[in-house]
């Protein structure tokens, strides 16, 4: 038992290493980068919640093992940005070898059955495997909106760029939660485009709004004009005043042409 358990907690203890790479997602909060930890416990967490959406014929326990371990790899490999610019059969490589590797610290029958799981995330050919890959793919714009951007504004992102490489993948096995969410990123993308955006930058970095700028009623009977606010998170002020928002209205119809 001595040397199967000694395998186990090697295994284990290399695990932890993903803590150390970090993505290129920001936190809900805005506040830093996430880092592979955080991204496989979150998603894991997804699956677990989420399990109601999931087509049919999904087991979710399955999908739940399949993101604890899918990004493993990246231990060796690192990160790959879903924007960003690779070679992808060298990234392949890279991560096969990675998977040799990490799953290998394992006993022989552990080893074997996580790297066929693994194997089945990165096919993305059954169910299963395709409604992992659709909550991977489904947080990280969760998290761009609530940071207010993220890494779309690091990465000049459009909604044409993020459907074709995001949204159709969500779609292909988690359609349900693709529905729930395209609607508000093009409001997002929608929101911060054009003359607002450009207002905006003169007042704060784009990530540091507030992702839902949501319409205010127009109310003439309280002396209100037609417009939007969002709110968005300043540092403390020059005379030690506490962290607080500021209200931004929404640039008149003049400066929106």
């Amino acid at each position: 038992m001595t040397p199967r358990l000694d395998a186990q907690m090697a295994f284990l203890t290399e695990a932890c290493r993903l803590k150390s790479v970090n993505r290129a997602t920001r936190l809900c909060d805005g506040s830093r980068y996430e880092n592979s930890g955080e991204h496989s416990w979150h998603i894991a967490l997804y699956a677990l919640v989420l399990a109601e959406h999931a087509p049919e014929g999904v087991t979710i326990d399955r999908v739940i093992r399949m993101l604890l371990i899918h990004d493993l790899v990246e231990i060796d490999a690192g990160d790959a940005p879903i924007f960003g610019s690779h070679d992808a059969t060298a990234l392949q490589q890279d991560e096969s070898a990675a998977a040799d590797r990490i799953f290998g610290l394992l006993p022989a029958d552990q080893a074997a059955s996580l790297r066929a799981l693994w194997e089945e995330f990165e096919a993305n050919q059954t169910v299963d495997a395709r409604f992992a890959k659709s909550l991977d793919r489904f947080q990280p714009p969760n998290q761009n909106l609530a940071a207010g951007g993220g890494s779309w504004t690091d990465y000049d992102v459009s909604y044409d760029t993020l459907v074709s490489r995001v949204g159709n993948k969500i779609a292909h096995g988690a359609p349900t939660l693709w529905d729930w969410i395209n609607p508000r990123i093009r409001a997002f993308f929608g929101i911060l485009s054009g003359a607002y955006r450009s207002f905006l930058s003169r007042f704060i970095s784009p990530w540091q709004c507030c992702v839902f700028f949501q319409p205010q009623p127009f109310r003439p009977d309280r002396g209100q004009s037609h417009r939007r606010h969002g709110s968005f998170p300043f540092p403390t002020s020059s005379r030690g005043a506490p962290r607080s928002c500021c209200r931004v209205p929404w640039p008149s119809r003049s400066a929106r042409r």
